[in-house]
């Protein structure tokens, strides 16, 4: 198995990178949260910092995101190569 990280943004993808695994893409999927979602919502969500996974589903789930008018959402995806 393997998985892909992908970074939507109004409906495109901007950026998608296969990886290894589980850990690697859970890193990177940080690191994109933390550059391409909304820093107002950030701010009023948490520290202004998504630090795990959980955290970062939880955003994209949160008042926090919709009233900050994000538009970003971050995927890992877990790919099957057969």
């Amino acid at each position: 198995m393997s998985f892909i990280v992908i970074v939507l943004c109004h409906n495109e993808i901007h950026y998608i990178k296969p990886f290894e695994s589980l850990i690697e893409a859970e890193a990177t999927a940080l690191v994109f949260a933390n550059k391409w979602y909304n820093q107002n919502g950030l701010d009023s969500f948490s520290d202004g910092k998504i630090k795990t996974i959980e955290v970062m589903h939880r955003y994209y789930q949160s008042e926090a995101y919709f009233n900050s008018g994000d538009f970003t959402h971050i995927v890992i995806e877990e790919v099957s190569c057969e």
